[in-house]
């Protein structure tokens, strides 16, 4: 009976880990929302540990977490405070997202509290931001001061998006960017592998409050 009884309470702790460790997995996995609370631009401090915490400041940046959702599997959510966001890590043509521009490589949205209280500001650094890969939307917020010119091909100093990505603007504004060419937004066409055309993009900019 003693063994019988060992032997039921060892199983039952092992079901236990299992549930445990199953449970680790799917936290891992499932979508995350990052509450940014300070406009600081720093890096985040150990991306891919499901934790928004920039360095030196220990905050949660807009940059770190933008960083720690691109290293993280699903779909993640940021939320923006109303605020100015000055990127002032300068650093161009850099896809780690360090410096310069924000790089997004992962599904995600990023919201704000209105386009006209929520500015992300790049300064006139490098571009707003660079749609790598993924699905991204951009929700309530304005892109401002963005530069194309320092990039190899002068595009989108606003927005610039990569072959293999998507982009979603909502209630979302593109102002006062600058670029050889496609100030505000550049793109691709996904079958033909050619440049989008400001006109493709007439409908979606006037929903977003840019034409």
């Amino acid at each position: 009976m003693r063994t019988r009884i060992v032997t039921l309470a060892l199983t039952a702790a092992l079901v236990a880990c299992g549930l445990s460790l199953s449970s680790a997995r799917l936290d891992a996995a499932s979508p995350a929302t990052f509450a940014v609370n300070s406009v600081l631009d720093e890096v985040d401090k150990k991306p891919g540990d499901g934790i928004c915490k920039s360095k030196p400041s220990r905050k949660c940046t807009l940059r770190a977490a933008i960083m720690e959702a691109n290293a993280r599997p699903g779909k993640d959510k940021i939320i923006l405070r109303a605020g100015t966001y000055l990127l002032t890590r300068a650093g161009e043509n850099e896809d780690k997202g360090a410096t310069g521009d924000l790089d997004f490589k992962s599904n995600l949205t990023l919201v704000g509290r209105g386009a006209a209280t929520t500015i992300i500001d790049a300064d006139s650094n490098d571009r707003v931001a660079h749609i790598l890969r993924g699905k991204v939307k951009l929700s309530k917020l304005t892109l401002t001061h963005g530069a194309g010119i320092y990039n190899p091909d002068g595009y989108g100093g606003g927005i610039y998006i990569a072959r293999d990505a998507k982009l979603t603007l909502d209630q979302a504004v593109l102002t006062l960017n600058a670029a050889d060419s496609y100030a505000s937004i550049r793109g691709w066409e996904p079958h033909q592998g050619q440049p989008v055309p400001v006109l493709f993009f007439q409908r979606l900019l006037r929903r977003a409050g840019i034409a």
